[in-house]
């Protein structure tokens, strides 16, 4: 499903609004014909002048959710830029689609068997003129050390 939650939102999702008076919400769960994946898009010019993709978004998965954006139906590199107490702000480098049509697509996998809904709460979806700065190779080694580590404690 997808939603569109505010501050006076239900219990379950309290507190959850990341930036503003509103936060889209995609979950990815059990459909009528098993797990069901949830996606949100919109075709639109994507400015001349843009440089990348910047969203800010908090995931309400278990240790097996996923989820992925594309532009133009290529699958984008995120890059973490910013952590705050309920986000963290993604950044993707967008500038060959610069002065173009184009589909921009938000998708959450479900866990496949299904065993809990996956939830992707979104905000502050926005081109900038700003470039994404490329991973250090410190950064690098230290998500593959780190991405390692969570693998062995399972």
């Amino acid at each position: 499903g997808i939603a569109i939650i505010d501050h006076n939102s239900s219990s379950f999702f309290s507190g959850k609004v990341i930036e503003g008076n509103f936060t889209a919400v995609l979950q990815s769960g059990l459909g009528h014909n098993g797990p069901t994946d949830v996606t949100l898009s919109q075709t639109g010019l994507v400015p001349v002048d843009t440089e990348s993709l910047q969203f800010k978004a908090y995931e309400g998965f278990d240790s097996s959710g996923a989820f992925a954006v594309t532009l133009g139906g290529q699958t984008l590199s995120l890059t973490i830029l910013r952590t705050g107490s309920n986000y963290t702000l993604y950044g993707a480098d967008v500038s060959q689609w610069a002065n173009q049509t184009t589909q921009l697509t938000f998708t959450v996998f479900a866990e496949n068997p299904h065993v809990n809904d996956e939830y992707l709460y979104l905000d502050a979806i926005q081109f900038s003129s700003q470039s994404v700065p490329e991973p250090s190779v410190f950064g690098l080694l230290a998500f593959v050390g780190l991405s390692f580590s969570l693998r062995r404690s399972k």
